[in-house]
């Protein structure tokens, strides 16, 4: 089933969930669109160092099709709907993006190296941060990493067009760093004389099938 999410604010405290999935519908000029589920939207509020969820009068709602509604109604009003963007989710066990630390199945690595040594231990690089998904002179969390913009480039595009991940990452490729390209990667062409084939030689990968000797005339007998 193809689907799309959109966002709709202004909706009410006393609105639920629940009111959403049975009683709204989107509307896209004729065409009304299904709702198959709703969300609402919290915010983190922290008051003396702690941290607590308010919750806001905005909703993100499922919709069946392949294109978000302009207009959601709901009780006999409509409010505009809006596409819904991923968030860029980064790691904080292995710093890489697109899942969490509890999901994370990585060995645990330095945000300052990106190397995997010991936690607690001190970093024998301390002072010579390396992004380990760019390689850029900076802490794989800094809003200013290049792969950190591709990856929010990538969650516009697949709200913007309701395209899959793998059809949004082709739009944006990943930037090769030739500097540590090494030949390692490469490795290094066989420049010696190559051995010429005699002419109808050749190397057979099949068995070879039994001779037989040529039939003999009858002029000869």
């Amino acid at each position: 089933m193809t689907t799309c999410r959109g966002i709709v604010w202004n909706m009410g405290d006393e609105i639920e969930e629940e009111d959403i999935v049975n009683y709204g519908i989107g509307i896209r000029g004729n065409q009304q669109l299904k709702v198959l589920n709703a969300r609402r939207i919290y915010k983190r509020i922290y008051t003396g160092g702690y941290a607590s969820k308010v919750k806001t009068n905005g909703f993100v709602i499922t919709f069946k099709g392949n294109a978000i509604p302009l207009e959601f109604a709901l009780y006999n009003t409509i409010n505009n709907v809006s596409p819904y963007k991923n968030p860029v989710i980064l790691c904080k066990n292995c710093y890489r993006f697109g899942h969490c630390a509890n999901q994370c199945r990585s060995s645990s690595r330095c945000q300052a190296c990106g190397e995997t040594h010991n936690e607690g231990t001190q970093c024998n690089k301390e002072g010579e941060i390396l992004c380990i998904n760019c390689k850029g002179k900076h802490a794989p969390t800094s809003p200013l990493c290049e792969e950190f913009s591709r990856q929010k480039n990538i969650n516009e595009a697949m709200a913007k067009h309701n395209i899959s991940f793998y059809e949004a990452n082709k739009l944006f490729p990943r930037q090769l760093d030739k500097s540590n390209l090494n030949s390692q990667h490469f490795p290094a062409l066989d420049t010696s004389t190559p051995r010429y084939i005699k002419k109808h030689e050749y190397i057979s990968t099949t068995k070879k099938s039994r001779s037989h000797s040529p039939p003999i005339s009858k002029n000869k007998l």
